[in-house]
């Protein structure tokens, strides 16, 4: 299922790569997202590029009573129900995207350094001097 983000910010690429590994007792979801886009920088609000990797690992194991998931409670835990055959992990895949995406971005913060729009930072000292 595609899970929209685009009206929170503006991404180019997502690439989210799954491997589901079985075991004895539970199951093992490893997940890797390569994310790049555009966001503001914090102090001249230009518009820059970003680009991050992820990798994070997801433990699964089957609800057999009410009491399982109380005592094991785990961000990394996913429960499903004994009798499902899948789990949905749209919510879980949609919240490491958007932690991807950064909330204070510079321009002396990228890979390759710029300085801030100048002009754009005059302007903004001037709205803040005038209020």
């Amino acid at each position: 299922e595609w899970i929209n983000l685009e009206d929170e910010f503006v991404l180019d690429t997502v690439v989210v790569e799954t491997i589901l590994q079985k075991h004895s007792g539970f199951m093992e979801l490893h997940v890797s997202i390569q994310a790049s886009g555009q966001a503001q920088c914090s102090r001249c609000l230009e518009i820059l590029p970003f680009s991050k990797y992820l990798e994070e690992h997801f433990i699964i194991k089957v609800r057999y009573t009410d009491q399982d998931s109380v005592t094991a409670q785990d961000p990394m835990l996913i429960w499903i129900e004994k009798n499902d055959v899948k789990a949905d992990i749209t919510n879980i895949l949609g919240s490491l995207i958007r932690g991807m995406v950064p909330t204070r971005y510079s321009c002396s913060g990228t890979e390759n350094p710029l300085p801030c729009n100048f002009d754009v930072l005059k302007k903004l000292d001037q709205i803040s001097i005038s209020h």
